[in-house]
């Protein structure tokens, strides 16, 4: 979504302008250099981030490829992205002029945010789930736009729940205000590039968002894949009469808008001042015309007005242009013929359904309710941006929102543990050519989650941020890549099992030939079934298990048909795991469970001090049972007893949301870039060890993880010692993995990188 700042903003005063109650007239050319001037006079002078201002349950921030617990104070910027569990809620505030509600279950991120003193711009995109906007009455260049798959919506000043899954698609729903919606694809982004540089790109722009549809106060409307696909065959269309118009015909109208620009600016010296030749005469009378111009700057007026004429049943007047000079009047009447054409799909086709109004039992009505809680907006005690070089969030004034009390857990007790064993100081091994056998580029983005191994088809499946999924060689080539609806996928990782990849996420499930790249089936997801935390599917002998946020669900391995469906008792946000053929999960109360998927019954449970432990799997190790929950609880299990081994907090650690690393030396932990080591017996290892960029991997008694400063560290458990670094040129971003005697590492960069551990610390 990045690429799409700088237009994207004139997309969203276009949007915004079609829900407001009147459209903005031409400003007065007035003398040359005013325009400069005033505009000098009105730069901000302070800006600010967005602010959290309450939290209840499961809520992370993710920043730069980590998340984090985001609490009450916490800055909220341009690029961050913030999740919510099953009972996680969160409010931010957009200085004065916005507050959003995160739901549960929801992934919300924010693509673009410029807060001042005298403006403000939020451009938000909603992956799934539901969110409830608080939107004061904007003015001037101040905008307010929320993105979904498949539309986008734009306001001016309302109060509006939107919510979007891949199977309903997206709803708005009105409270107080208007909200123009609009489906959208790929062609409009597109041709939103294209708008810098060529008219025609930039009055099809507005043409489309002519299209939008304004839902009014207590007016619901859903735009699904359908209406999304039909639109998409209209903007397809309308992307080839734009690509059709020859190139110099376009710059035609570029040199007119440049010279109008060259006039204005007064860059025409001392010609300026006994008036313009009678060559820029003409173009100034054509780019002139009418009494509305296009917010774009390379767009003639003559050629937006012609737009606004070119509405079906309008009078046809003659163009502005009909004195102007040919080349001009030509390229005008060319583009305005096919403007009429524009005008007349998009008045058949290019309207979504017809908006409903809301019935009185209707869920939105509920959501109404909640809108009512949110604080107004105030500017009262902003953020301050943190400046580039400042390490963290800048300090705040206390919160005033009361945060809800926790429930009271009776404390259970704890073993003392054995002192912890301070690492022997060593000296950083030089990095040595042999130490990385290779590095080939994978994405142009960060691998996430983990770097995992089909081992049938003998390649590294790799994934990132945006669901994107690799297949690579052992030589290092790419060999083939599948896009993914997913989106927010940080912490998701494929899963292989025999000769297929499977990958769920945020929108959907899918499974893909190991060998072949070629995709078996892909399965839209809701939002109880949508993995927006990093969960995955396990596999189980001849099939595969899903985990719902209700239940597992066993699937055939070949079609992904649910076979059957398991009931978790007391919900969960888990992985299972498989243990002797039994999931082995912990429900959101803290139980852990052993069930068995042939009678659906709970063999055998236990009650641990753990609450709602999130994504992870439980690691198992013989009749040990290793998880940890999303306050930072760390649980041992003992399988032949059924009992709790033991707990141990993790300070700081604000939760655990990967996978444990587990072996005979001990289990090990990551949390806020931290790892934190514990013998089986439930013994410190080591001090926790901060600054640490990825999930660690632990291996024939080795922990091998990355540090901020781009190195690969190895370090040897019983007795915890370091032995060794290896500087790779970038964070590592996902899990490593150890494979026929190499480690294979992932990076923020999208490299993967062959380590021969043999020769770390030699």
């Amino acid at each position: 979504m990045k690429r799409y700042a700088a237009l994207g903003l004139v997309f969203v005063l276009l949007l915004a302008v079609a829900c407001s109650d009147r459209v903005p007239e031409t400003e007065p050319t007035g003398r040359a250099g005013q325009a400069a001037d005033t505009a000098e006079t009105v730069l901000p002078s302070t800006t600010f981030s967005a602010t959290c201002v309450y939290v209840e349950g499961f809520v992370e921030r993710g920043r730069e490829g980590s998340w984090a617990t985001l609490e009450i104070g916490d800055s909220v910027e341009a690029d961050d992205s913030i999740r919510t569990g099953p009972d996680g809620v969160c409010e931010v505030q957009f200085g004065g002029s916005a507050a959003v509600r995160v739901q549960p279950s929801t992934l919300f991120m924010i693509n673009t945010l410029a807060l001042s003193d005298t403006s403000s711009q939020v451009d938000g995109s909603l992956a799934i789930g539901t969110i409830l906007n608080k939107v004061s009455k904007l003015a001037g260049n101040d905008s307010y736009m929320i993105r979904t798959e498949t539309s986008v919506a734009g306001v001016r000043g309302t109060e509006f729940v939107i919510s979007t899954d891949s199977v309903k698609g997206t709803t708005v729903a009105v409270k107080e205000g208007k909200v123009a919606m609009l489906p959208v694809s790929q062609d409009v982004y597109d041709l939103l590039d294209q708008a810098e540089t060529n008219p025609v790109a930039a009055a099809a722009v507005q043409s489309i968002v002519s299209g939008a549809v304004i839902v009014e106060a207590d007016q619901e409307l859903t735009v699904d894949e359908d209406d999304a696909a039909q639109a998409a065959l209209v903007y397809s269309e309308l992307a080839k009469e734009v690509a059709a118009i020859p190139a110099e015909t376009v710059q035609v109208l570029v040199d007119a808008a440049e010279a109008e620009a060259a006039l204005a600016a007064g860059q025409e010296g001392a010609q300026a001042e006994q008036g313009p030749p009678p060559a820029l005469r003409q173009k100034r009378a054509l780019i002139t015309a009418g009494d509305r111009v296009f917010t774009t700057s390379v767009v003639p007026a003559a050629l937006a007005a012609r737009m606004e004429e070119a509405a079906p049943g309008a009078p046809r007047p003659a163009p502005a242009a009909a004195q102007a000079g040919r080349p001009v009047d030509q390229a005008v009447d060319s583009v305005a013929r096919i403007l009429d054409r524009m005008s007349a799909q998009a008045d058949t086709q290019l309207k979504p359904p017809v908006p409903v109004k809301i019935q009185k039992d209707a869920p939105a009505r509920d959501a109404f309710k909640l809108i009512d809680q949110i604080k107004e907006p105030s500017a009262a005690k902003p953020v301050a941006m943190v400046q580039p070089g400042q390490p963290g969030d800048v300090e705040t004034q206390p919160a005033t929102a009361a945060q809800p009390a926790a429930p009271a857990v009776q404390p259970k007790p704890v073993v003392t543990p054995k002192p912890a064993v301070t690492p022997k100081p060593a000296a950083p091994a030089p990095a040595k050519a042999t130490q990385v056998v290779s590095a080939w580029q994978v994405f142009r983005g960060a691998v996430a989650g983990g770097v995992v191994k089909a081992q049938a088809a003998n390649i590294f499946v790799l994934s990132d941020p945006k669901g994107v999924i690799s297949g690579v060689g052992p030589g290092g080539k790419v060999l083939w890549t599948v896009e993914t609806a997913n989106r927010g996928a940080e912490l998701a990782s494929a899963v292989p099992f025999k000769d297929i990849v499977y990958y769920s996420g945020s929108n959907e499930f899918l499974a893909i030939d190991a060998a072949r790249g070629k995709v078996l089936f892909r399965v839209p997801l809701d939002g109880a079934r949508s993995h927006v935390l990093g969960n995955r599917v396990v596999p189980f002998p001849n099939a595969v298990v899903y985990p719902t946020m209700t239940s597992l669900d066993v699937l055939d391995e070949k079609t992904g048909q649910v076979v059957r469906s398991i009931p978790v008792p007391g919900g969960t946000t888990m992985t299972p795991a498989n243990y002797e053929g039994m999931a082995a999960i912990v429900n959101q109360k803290g139980v852990f469970m052993l069930i068995d998927l042939e009678s659906g019954e709970v063999s055998a449970q236990v009650q641990t001090g753990a609450r709602q432990p999130v994504a992870l799997a439980p690691r198992i190790l013989g009749t040990k049972a290793a998880f940890a929950d999303r306050k930072g609880l760390l649980v041992m299990v003992d399988l032949a007893t059924m009992s709790v081994a033991w707990e141990r907090p993790l300070p700081d650690s604000s939760g655990v949301f990967s996978d444990l690393e587990m072996g005979p030396e001990g289990v090990f932990a990551y949390g806020k870039q931290t790892v934190f080591g514990y013998t089986l017996d439930g013994d410190q290892i080591m001090e926790p060890i901060s600054g640490v960029t990825a999930p660690p991997l632990l291996t024939k008694g080795v922990l091998y993880y990355g540090t901020a400063d781009g190195s690969l560290v190895a370090a040897r458990v019983q007795p915890f010692e370091l032995i060794g670094t290896v500087p790779l040129g970038g964070k590592i971003s996902a899990r490593p993995l150890f494979a026929d005697g190499f480690i294979y590492v992932g990076t923020g960069a999208g490299r993967l990188l062959k380590i021969d551990p043999a020769k770390i610390g030699k």
